[in-house]
């Protein structure tokens, strides 16, 4: 097996090539071609090529169009070049560097001087080529890692809904189980007349309709629908609240929305409503561990021109000045071990910023955590 780095020699003079090979065969694989277009016509079939060396008096494409030539191509453009040229004024050496050269060696040359820059420029491509492999192994380690990330965010937020479906069908299946008592009351006492049953089946029904509703709530909140939609900002804001209305109506959270005006966005409804339902599920965690009195949770939204924002807030005391930088780090979690993935914040500021072209932050005022969600206009247009 051959490890020798390989040289590409473009030169017309068949002298030149016999001294510059003599100089570097010994170290090096060396392929020739005696002008341009016959060296571009062999790099396309050589499986690889560290280095170039060219000159630039030739006949039909000189060495500055065949440079410019391979510096325009994908497929090229990686390998150095190196002009080795009799061409040694300035004129001649600025240009060769603006058509991508990476040095620039004058004839006759030192043979001494030629084998060290030869050697540190191979070693510098093959260095680069090693980084460019290591940075795309880490990216594909890293969309792995995200892959993973997405999918336990999947299922913890499951969890959650799961959590505030029941919830939801708490108070409805409690009222539902006393329709089916009253009229067992009403048979057992002899009062089930006509009216009594059709009033006790229509609210059993608008119970069970209820349930159903919920159901579809969460539903459409689970949709992995990537098509951009036009809705309003506080149709989004108003169904991530729906979904959590009876544990905050449970623990005696408050909820404001303050909404100038009707707002609309072209954009992911799903994934908005999603990082607004983790932030409002975490604010609600904040304020009943923290046994804040006057539970509270201020959602206000204003526009201008060009952008959006959403500030959601709350009065559970803000977040700690040691943590608050770290709190959108994967992993990362205030809550006690084993009630907290260290997931959501995360995966919300990656949906933000990855899906939604905006950004999110949390900042400290008045005495709670406030979260801002800024949204582009014209980045999320179809």
């Amino acid at each position: 097996m051959n490890d020798k780095s390989t040289i590409l020699i473009i030169d017309d003079e068949s002298i030149n090539i016999s001294v510059v090979a003599n100089v570097l065969k010994k170290d090096y694989d060396i392929k020739v071609a005696t002008d341009g277009k016959n060296g571009i016509e062999l790099l396309k079939r050589l499986v690889k090529v560290d280095l170039i060396l060219l000159d630039i008096v030739m006949p039909g494409l000189d060495g500055y169009q065949v440079a410019s030539l391979l510096k325009s191509d994908v497929n090229f453009r990686h390998i150095p070049i190196i002009f080795l040229t009799a061409k040694s004024d300035p004129e001649s050496v600025i240009k060769g560097f603006r058509c991508g050269a990476i040095d620039y060696i004058s004839k006759p040359f030192i043979k001494e001087e030629l084998n060290i820059r030869v050697s540190n420029h191979i070693k510098i491509y093959k260095l680069q080529n090693e980084l460019a492999y290591q940075v795309e192994k880490e990216i594909e380690k890293r969309k792995r890692n995200e892959h993973i990330l997405i999918q336990q965010a999947k299922m913890a937020e499951m969890g959650e809904m799961i959590g505030n479906i029941a919830h939801q069908w708490r108070q409805p299946l409690n009222a539902l189980g006393l329709v089916i008592q009253k009229i067992k009351i009403y048979h057992d006492e002899g009062m089930l007349t006509s009216e009594n049953l059709d009033k006790s089946i229509q609210k059993g029904l608008g119970l069970i309709n209820k349930m159903s509703t919920t159901i579809d709530d969460f539903r459409n909140f689970f949709k992995a629908d990537k098509e951009k939609i036009n809705f309003f900002i506080e149709t989004a804001i108003q169904e991530s609240i729906n979904i959590l209305e009876e544990s905050f109506k449970s623990k005696g959270i408050a909820v404001n929305l303050n909404i100038e005006e009707d707002i609309s966005l072209v954009g992911l409804k799903n994934e908005l409503e999603q990082v607004i339902f983790n932030i409002l599920n975490n604010a609600k965690d904040a304020l009943i561990d923290n046994n804040i009195e006057n539970k509270k949770i201020d959602i206000k939204v204003v526009q201008n021109s060009k952008e959006i924002t959403i500030y959601i807030c709350d009065n559970a005391g803000g977040v700690p000045i040691d943590i608050i930088n770290k709190i959108f780090d994967p992993y990362f979690t205030t809550k006690e071990q084993g009630s907290g993935t260290g997931i959501g914040l995360y995966m919300s500021k990656m949906i933000v910023e990855n899906n939604l072209q905006g950004t999110l932050n949390v900042i400290n005022k008045d005495n709670g955590a406030c979260f801002i969600i800024k949204l582009n206009k014209k980045e999320n247009d179809i």
